[in-house]
C-alpha cells in the first residue's frame, strides 16, 4: 500500500513540475520519461506473470502444501511491493534529471 501511495505521489509531483517548465522541457526529455515509465511497467507485468505462472506450476506439479503456497504468494506480493518502489524512485529520479538539466540550461 505504502509503495502504491509513493508511486502516486510521485506521478502527481512529477506531472506538476512538468506542468509548470512544459515550455522549456524539450520533447526529447518528455519521451525519454514516457518510454522508461512504460518500459519499467512492462517488464513489471511480464516478471510478475512469470511469478505468478510459476507459483502455480509448481503447486500444481508437486502438490505443494498450504504454507509453501503462501510462502510464494508472499513472496509474488514482496515483489510487487518493490517493483512499485522501483517504478516510484525512478519517477522521482527523472523529476531530479530534469531539474537538473533546467538548472544547467538556465545557468542556476
Amino acid at each position: 500500500m505504502f509503495a502504491f501511495l509513493f508511486n502516486i505521489f510521485a506521478l502527481a509531483a512529477l506531472l506538476i513540475y512538468l506542468y509548470r517548465i512544459r515550455a522549456q522541457v524539450s520533447g526529447l526529455v518528455r519521451f525519454m520519461l514516457q518510454l522508461s515509465t512504460f518500459l519499467m511497467e512492462i517488464l513489471f507485468w511480464i516478471i510478475l506473470g512469470l511469478v505468478c505462472v510459476a507459483t502455480v506450476f509448481l503447486c500444481v506439479l508437486f502438490k505443494i502444501h498450504d504454507w509453501v503456497y503462501a510462502l510464494f504468494k508472499f513472496l509474488s506480493e514482496l515483489f510487487i511491493f518493490i517493483m512499485e518502489l522501483l517504478i516510484g524512485f525512478m519517477n522521482l529520479f527523472v523529476i531530479i534529471l530534469i531539474y537538473k538539466l533546467y538548472g544547467i540550461y538556465y545557468g542556476w
